[in-house]
């Protein structure tokens, strides 16, 4: 007797990037290391660069990986208040003072992971023998100017030194940031990966015949970005959502992305493979009417689609949104990513001192907790039934690695494909002729 196969069958897998596919949340750990870098170069709190970087860095440069364009943003305004706190060193103080409360308010709102030592304490970074004579000859040149500015004895006489002093240590301030940028690059190239077996999934997926199909709140910038280091071959995917608005609400698209593009690099090359199957959407998910919407444009049966991420919010939220708007239509499982909110004290701890983004909730513990909100009925061990308030029933099936996709589900070609459907009725015409 053949034994019955288990796995749930799927003519689409629709998933997420971010925490999924990649090891997003731990590269934002390296940005800790950013502000702990700047810290020890002028002398400053951790905490108040990081107030700083709040106050002069576009929000969309945190989760991109870029280290270089986050840290030519934040390095003049270090450099700033380091000059402010020998000008007018009250004013100083009331800013650090607005940081701090500021970071205290952060963590005790949002970090889970409680600990009286700081994750991301200055300690935790190292500085290269070049970039400790920048420091040090940065701080000579500050102590040289601090004498003469208290000695001075007209506000005329102040301001003048004060230019003289930006002109003077434009060359060193250089010199710090392209080191913290080479020590911030290192430490976020070693730690942003792309989980196991991702590749190796998408192939199986694909030579059987399911669509896959990428759905993501990160914008092209960050999409391009992430494919170029990561080596995630974009061209595999069927069709990619991705957002086309940024933080403040303006469009952003992939020719937004070309223009700023060598022709011949990498990311000119992976935007021209992706060019005609990516599509837009607006604001973050759940995007559950969306996916409907895919099915009936792909000619996927909507009881045969999984929806893969680690964000039981957005992820989950999405499978549950589609079931519920279906009418009864649609089965849509959520594939809940559980590793992918698996994160380190010390990224929770970066990502909540940059982030306002109060819904979503970082980590295992707030991700589960969420679930269990949804009062699920277990199933099996690793699954579980969501009922929603109007009777729609969504199946959860929690996954602890990237393979645990081909030990739970069982891709199948789309039965009523658009495609197909098409090539039928040409070649009924054929023969009719």
């Amino acid at each position: 007797m053949p034994v019955e196969n288990k796995k749930n069958e799927i003519e689409a897998l629709f998933f997420d990037l971010d925490g999924t596919v990649y090891n997003t949340f731990e590269a934002i750990g390296c940005i800790s290391d950013v502000a702990n870098l700047y810290a020890k170069s002028y002398n400053m709190d951790a905490g108040v660069v990081f107030g700083l970087m709040r106050d002069n860095v576009d929000s969309s440069n945190f989760f991109n990986t870029d280290i270089s364009h986050m840290c030519y943003a934040l390095g003049p305004a270090v450099a700033k208040h380091a000059i402010l706190k020998v000008t007018n060193p009250e004013k100083a103080t009331e800013i650090e003072n607005k940081y701090l409360a500021d970071n205290s308010k952060r963590i005790e709102n949002n970090y889970s992971q409680k600990s009286e030592e700081n994750p991301a304490s200055s300690g935790m970074v190292e500085l290269s023998p070049y970039h400790n004579k920048a420091n040090a000859e940065y701080s000579y040149m500050q102590k040289l100017f601090a004498k003469g500015y208290n000695s001075a004895s007209t506000d005329a006489e102040k301001a003048k030194l004060e230019q003289e002093f930006s002109t003077k240590t434009a060359d060193v301030n250089d010199k710090i940031q392209q080191y913290i940028i080479k020590e911030a690059d290192m430490k976020a190239r070693d730690t942003f990966t792309m989980f196991d077996n991702v590749v190796e999934i998408i192939k199986k997926a694909k030579e059987s015949g399911a669509k896959v199909i990428a759905m993501t709140d990160s914008t092209p910038m960050e999409v391009i970005t992430n494919a170029v280091r990561s080596g995630l071959p974009l061209d595999a995917f069927d069709e990619l959502y991705m957002r086309g608005n940024s933080m403040n609400g303006s469009s952003v698209t992939l020719d937004d992305v070309a223009s700023k593009s060598p022709s011949n690099s990498k990311a000119a090359k992976i935007i021209a493979s992706i060019n005609d199957k990516t599509f837009y959407t607006n604001g973050w998910k759940p995007h559950g009417q969306k996916v409907l919407d895919i099915c009936d444009k792909n000619g996927i049966n909507k009881k045969k689609v999984a929806f893969y991420g680690d964000s039981v919010k957005s992820d989950g939220g999405t499978a549950i949104q589609a079931n519920e708007v279906s009418n009864g239509e649609a089965d849509i499982v959520f594939g809940y990513a559980r590793y992918g909110a698996e994160v380190s004290a010390k990224a929770e701890y970066t990502y909540w001192h940059i982030t306002d983004k109060e819904g979503y909730k970082l980590g295992v513990k707030t991700h589960d907790e969420m679930l269990a909100a949804k009062n699920p009925e277990s199933v099996s061990d690793n699954t579980k039934i969501v009922t929603s308030e109007n009777g729609a029933k969504s199946k959860v099936v929690t996954l602890h690695s990237f393979a645990d996709i081909d030990k739970n589900f069982k891709f199948v070609a789309p039965s009523n494909d658009n495609n197909a459907i098409n090539k039928i009725a040409k070649q009924a015409k054929l023969v009719g002729r």
